[in-house]
């Protein structure tokens, strides 16, 4: 395994959540870069940035250790972005899940497309009888709807729960289905991928301090199954299906350590990608790519200011 820095640490800066698509001969990066505020855990200022590296530059600069021109750009800035959440839906076709958080204010989720992974505008999403939290996990094509992964809370109820949106245009959106969730089970951040019979959901339970990773599987993305615990001490996944094998990445507190892993779930071997200090929150965010047959593996850690690296791996 081989690591990389991407975004470099730089003290008073913030750099998080990255997500990343293969675009043509290029792999495009986003992420949140913000300034260091105690008062905000994920710190303020938030900016939706982008970086664009040349496939055959990002496999020089892992095997062969040589310089790769890395120029950071902005998107989007407001008050305060909190997420840049990428998706290929087809070779044209590409999503980016955005967010405004101000705390007790604002929490305005949007959604942009592009051709090429060139995002200029973005569409905030609402729907009746539904508080959407935010977008997170890659979006999806089901027969004429384009359908996206998200949490939050429906009406009347007081926990979050997987929601799954739906569009057929990209200007109107539903509430496609849901996974179920309670107070004493509340789940969120959920990762879908397809297998070749099902889709499967790998939710994160945050009802603390019972941190853990459930999954549920559905047919039709409409009817779910019940939830089933599948890996304690486990955050934030992010899952990929690489030719049949299902691999998730997960923010991994087991021992009370922070961790960066990523595990087999046919075999459940696990792999520690990453250690960081500081606080269990401030790092752990993930993104896959399976690029010329190994695993690249984006992620932002925290050291004395978070910032972004990239692991690349063999299929285990």
């Amino acid at each position: 395994m081989i690591v990389k820095t991407i975004v470099k640490e730089e003290k008073q800066l913030y750099s998080s959540f990255p997500t990343m698509s293969i675009c043509k001969d290029y792999l495009a990066i986003f992420y949140r870069q913000g300034v260091v505020d105690a008062k905000n855990p994920h710190g303020f200022c938030g900016k939706v940035k982008y970086i664009r590296l040349k496939l055959s530059e990002l496999e020089n600069f892992f095997n062969q250790n040589s310089p790769i021109d890395i120029q950071e750009n902005t998107i989007f800035e407001s008050q305060n972005e909190l997420d840049a959440i990428v998706s290929k839906l087809s070779d044209k076709l590409y999503t980016l899940g955005t967010r405004i958080f101000v705390k007790d204010k604002i929490n305005d989720v949007f959604l942009s497309v592009s051709s090429d992974c060139n995002f200029k505008e973005r569409q905030k999403v609402s729907i009746k009888d539904v508080n959407l939290a935010a977008f997170y996990g890659k979006s999806l094509s089901a027969e004429s709807y384009y359908i996206f992964s998200a949490y939050g809370t429906l009406k009347k109820e007081t926990f979050t729960r997987p929601l799954f949106i739906a569009t057929e245009d990209f200007s109107h959106f539903k509430l496609f289905s849901h996974i179920e969730s309670s107070k004493d089970l509340m789940l969120n951040e959920t990762s879908v991928v397809k297998t070749e019979n099902f889709y499967i959901a790998f939710s994160r339970k945050d009802t603390y301090p019972n941190y853990a990773l459930y999954y549920s599987t559905s047919k039709d993305l409409v009817n779910w199954d019940k939830p089933e615990k599948f890996l304690d001490f486990a955050l934030a996944p992010m899952a990929i299906n690489i030719n049949g094998t299902i691999f998730v990445s997960f923010r991994d507190n087991e021992g009370n350590t922070n961790k960066i892993s990523i595990i087999n779930t046919k075999t459940r071997k696990k792999k520690i990608i990453d250690t960081y200090t500081g606080s269990l929150f401030d790092g752990g965010y993930t993104d896959l790519a399976f690029i010329n047959e190994y695993i690249y593996i984006v992620y932002y850690t925290n050291n004395q200011a978070p910032f972004i690296k990239m692991a690349k791996l063999k299929p285990f």
